[in-house]
C-alpha cells in the first residue's frame, strides 16, 4: 500500500521534530554543563573567603560556610527551574509543529 502524499507530509515532519528535540536536548545539556560549573566555581570562590588553610573554626567561619552552602542549593535549584522551564516551552513548541493529518 503506497502512502499518501499526507502521510509523506506528517513522516517528514515528525523526523524533523525527532531531529529538532535531540538537537534541543543536546543544547540543553550543553547549557546545564556550562551553568553547574558557574555554580560550582562560584561556591569554590565562596568557601575560599570563608577560610584559608589553617583557618580555626569560629562561629563567624561556620556562619560564612552555611551562607556558602545556602548559595549553592539556591543556585542550583535556579539552574534547574531555569533549564526546566525551557525544555516545557520547546515542548510545547514541538507539539504545536507536527499535528496529525486528519
Amino acid at each position: 500500500m503506497a502512502k499518501s502524499p499526507e502521510d509523506s507530509d506528517y513522516d517528514y515532519i515528525r523526523a524533523r521534530q525527532a531531529q529538532r528535540r535531540l538537537q534541543n536536548f543536546i543544547f540543553m545539556e550543553q547549557q546545564k554543563e556550562t551553568l553547574t560549573h558557574a555554580v560550582i566555581r562560584l561556591a569554590d570562590k565562596c568557601f575560599r573567603q570563608c577560610a584559608n588553610p589553617g583557618t580555626r573554626r569560629t562561629r563567624a567561619l561556620d556562619d560564612c560556610m552555611t551562607n556558602c552552602a545556602n548559595r549553592y542549593v539556591e543556585s542550583s535549584v535556579l539552574v534547574l527551574k531555569t533549564i526546566g522551564s525551557k525544555v516545557n516551552k520547546i515542548d510545547m513548541d514541538l507539539k504545536h509543529l507536527a499535528k496529525p493529518p486528519k
